[in-house]
């Protein structure tokens, strides 16, 4: 990754806390929302989201990872994000690799790292059934939504309520995504 972009990247994590520690009016999602970098690389973000307001995930404690590998277009950064913690969405595969591609960014210069995780955090409830990851979280949320709800449920009270490191047995940093490997 050029020190262009390295640089660019540490001015977005800045930005992004900049946002959360003044609760900007233009994002107050992102108050459910931490990100640390991880062994302070830029390219490499830690995000933990939590207690979101009228989502079906607010129960839940959800731990991903952002790795910032590629550029779109000479100014777009889009991460590549994995969720750690299990989570049931059409759009998330088993595995926590997910199909997220925002399409208000293109030709926008106001498009930041806030802006994507605003974006990212409405996606939530908002899937995309008809290009699922997750077939079965894709049929259920269109055919029986009641069930869906009581699956992502039961999802969150087995997997996203516990201490990341006791749950996952340092996971998080020992992914080969997070280093370097191809999975």
């Amino acid at each position: 990754m050029s020190h262009n972009i390295t640089l660019r990247l540490y001015r977005e994590w800045k930005l992004f806390c900049q946002i959360k520690e003044n609760n900007h009016h233009n994002f107050p999602l992102l108050k459910h929302i931490t990100a640390t970098l991880v062994d302070d690389d830029a390219s490499k973000w830690h995000i933990v989201i939590k207690n979101l307001p009228n989502s079906i995930y607010s129960q839940g404690i959800f731990h991903l990872i952002a790795t910032f590998d590629s550029v779109h277009g000479s100014y777009k950064l889009l991460p590549k994000i994995r969720f750690i913690t299990p989570i049931f969405h059409p759009n998330i595969h088993d595995n926590g690799h997910m199909i997220f591609n925002p399409t208000n960014t293109n030709n926008n210069e106001d498009y930041n790292i806030a802006t994507l995780l605003r974006s990212f955090l409405l996606f939530l409830d908002s899937p995309n059934p008809a290009n699922p990851a997750n077939p079965t979280a894709a049929s259920l949320y269109l055919k029986n939504y009641h069930q869906y709800k009581q699956t992502v449920n039961d999802y969150i009270h087995r997997y996203a309520k516990g201490d990341i490191k006791q749950l996952y047995n340092d996971k998080l940093y020992n992914t080969p995504q997070l280093n370097g490997e191809k999975e």
